[in-house]
Parts: structure tokens; C-alpha cells; sequence
């Protein structure tokens, strides 16, 4: 039989080992981090507060007509809030509002007495 006999480990090795593993640690942590404060940065640069996906959206912008938001300009009553539109809504532009964000909701204008889709 033949007995391998092992050299003890250097007390040093075990620090830098151990050091080793902390900068690891502390590095996944700081990019964890960064990669989380670049995330919020980001989408916080998707949507301000002041946009309106009516006049942002090229579709919105080219078949809406001033008098399909007069919301924007006049008093307007919610007739049914907001909902989901169907698949069909969406694919049929129908009503146009669905194709941004899978959205609608009906409101009736004081002032025009018209009611119009928004979202």
C-alpha cells in the first residue's frame, strides 16, 4: 500500500483564499447593484409623466383627429373606464386607441357632446 502524505496548507494561502472569495462576493454584489440603479435609470427615461401616447404613437397621430380628443381641450365625463381591449380590437384598430397599449376607455366630451375612445 502506498500513503500519499499532503504538505499542511500555508496559513497565507487560506487568507488569500479566503480574501479571494470576498472580492467576489463584494464584486457580484456591486454589480448587482449597478445593473438594479441602471435598470430604474433606464425606465425611468421610457415615460415622463408629460407624454401623451396620443400624440407620440404613429398610428394615434395619424388617425386621430382634433375632435377624437377633445378631452385634451374641454370637460369630459368617463362613460366606461378603463378596460382591456380584445385581440380583435387591437388587430382591427378598432377602436384606434387599442393598437398603443392594449387599452380603452369611453368618455363623453362636455362642450363637442361627443363621445371618444382615449388610452
Amino acid at each position: 500500500m502506498h500513503d500519499e502524505t499532503h504538505a499542511p496548507l500555508d496559513p497565507g494561502s487560506w487568507r488569500v483564499s479566503r480574501l479571494l472569495l470576498k472580492s467576489d462576493a463584494l464584486n457580484s454584489s456591486l454589480i448587482l447593484r449597478l445593473s438594479i440603479l441602471i435598470i430604474i435609470l433606464e425606465s425611468s427615461q421610457l415615460h415622463t409623466p408629460d407624454e401623451d401616447v396620443h400624440e407620440l404613437h404613429p398610428v394615434l397621430k395619424e388617425k386621430l383627429s382634433p375632435n377624437d380628443k377633445c378631452w385634451q381641450t374641454e370637460e369630459f365625463e368617463v362613460i366606461r373606464g378603463c378596460d382591456l381591449c380584445t385581440k380583435e380590437e387591437i388587430f382591427s384598430q378598432e377602436p384606434v386607441v387599442c393598437v398603443a397599449q392594449g387599452r380603452k376607455e369611453l368618455v363623453e366630451c362636455k362642450k363637442a357632446k361627443r363621445q371618444t375612445y382615449r388610452r
